[in-house]
């Protein structure tokens, strides 16, 4: 309470005009009490798309030792599978609910960001843990090795693996979460779940990987998405756009 008075303070007499990276992220601004009478835009976080790019699958799981033949999930944090807040046993759950499918012959999973070799062992299907990965051009190598990029976080603001994936051409299947339904759009790039229901999360991986035709059209609409809202530039002048109007005003 000190400190929720001691900003009220601070910033009674300021002329705020806040950016929040995703609209989730927005509306709890609007909905705070501090902040809910100052002007408050979205405007998302940037991506290198010519880094992050669609490239040969055969060959990013040559370069990265991954089979080649088989459908592969993509799961990753920082902190990898032992990251709570990332939900990795709603992904186990989904993924249990594979046994005796079709695709559940075919899928195999890959996890990178720190090791957490205790739950992906737990699988019932094949595993492969690559481990942390800081060059950006590996990381980006691994996107498009991938069929889908599946994200099981309990909560999210605008998670990179996301806008990295869809970057790469990689469609994502989700929670319906946080900021995460600015960067996928439900049945056009990618499957948005119901928050926490680890079915529907199963369910998004079959429909995603269950017809070749649409898997196309998702992954060119998931490029399509990244170029249109998040490459680099665009994110640049929506800010310049904005200073320029602001200034315009004194």
């Amino acid at each position: 309470r000190w400190t929720w008075n001691h900003k009220k303070r601070a910033w009674s007499d300021l002329d705020l005009t806040i950016i929040a990276p995703s609209q989730w992220l927005a509306d709890c601004a609007r909905r705070s009490p501090l902040l809910e009478k100052y002007r408050i835009v979205t405007i998302p976080n940037g991506i290198d798309t010519s880094l992050f790019r669609p490239e040969e699958r055969q060959y990013c799981r040559s370069l990265l030792g991954l089979p080649d033949g088989k459908k592969l999930a993509l799961f990753g944090s920082i902190k990898g599978a032992g990251d709570v807040r990332k939900g990795f046993p709603l992904l186990q759950s989904a993924l249990d609910g594979l046994a005796g499918s079709a695709l559940n012959d075919d899928l195999e999973l890959v996890v990178f960001g720190d090791s957490a070799a205790g739950l992906v062992e737990s699988l019932g299907l094949p595993c492969h843990d690559v481990g942390l990965i800081e060059d950006d051009e590996l990381l980006a190598a691994l996107y498009s090795a991938a069929d889908v990029a599946v994200i099981s976080s309990l909560e999210d603001n605008l998670p990179n693996i996301v806008m990295e994936a869809i970057a790469c051409g990689t469609p994502c299947v989700a929670f319906d979460v946080g900021g995460i339904p600015d960067m996928i759009e439900h049945g056009v790039n990618g499957y948005l779940a119901k928050p926490l229901d680890p079915v529907d999360l199963r369910r998004g991986l079959e429909w995603v990987l269950g017809d070749q035709s649409r898997w196309e059209r998702l992954s060119a609409n998931s490029r399509q998405k990244a170029l249109e809202n998040f490459a680099i530039d665009k994110v640049v002048a929506r800010h310049i756009d904005l200073y320029d109007e602001l200034l315009a005003e004194y």
